[in-house]
């Protein structure tokens, strides 16, 4: 003989169903809520740890090109005398502030010489005179004025770029 289940006892059993369908369906929803929720504060830490990363990136770029722009400035002081600056005064300014060891971004500290045409023969016997016997203006071409790098620090750099127009 067939027993039937009373409709009450089929009803729980499909109610009980729904009850662990929306216990999993909220379980589902609160693991994507956390998920996102965890996805978003990680993104902000990230973007925020970048952040504070490129600032202080900048800080110190801009930190040492001040100083850059400080020996510029500071090598202008040279030419603010009545008279003018000697290759041993370009060298010894670059030894006194220590050019390749403080600031080792600087391959060489050149001074280019503005010389007009009519000038130029007086201009390449003076700096020939000034400890450069060999100075010569490179490329020689006929121009209205020139600019040759006159001085070049630290003297390794000497050879391969005084002249050079």
């Amino acid at each position: 003989m067939m027993q039937f289940r009373d409709s009450r006892a089929q009803g729980s059993v499909r109610g009980s169903y729904l009850i662990a369908l929306g216990v999993l369906a909220m379980g589902l929803v609160l693991t994507a809520l956390s998920y996102a929720l965890t996805f978003k504060y990680q993104a902000d830490s990230r973007r925020t740890k970048f952040n504070l990363y490129a600032t202080e990136v900048a800080a110190t770029l801009e930190a040492r090109f001040d100083q850059y722009l400080a020996v510029l400035d500071s090598s202008a002081g040279l030419f603010t005398g009545s008279n003018p600056p000697h290759r041993a005064d370009w060298q010894a300014f670059a030894d006194a502030i220590a050019l390749q060891v403080k600031y080792p971004g600087i391959s060489s500290l050149q001074y280019l010489s503005y010389v007009r045409r009519p000038a130029l023969d007086r201009f390449l016997a003076a700096t020939r005179a000034d400890e450069a016997p060999g100075f010569k203006l490179t490329p020689l071409e006929e121009r209205a004025f020139y600019c040759p790098i006159t001085y070049s620090a630290p003297r390794p750099t000497m050879q391969y770029v005084e002249g050079f127009d």
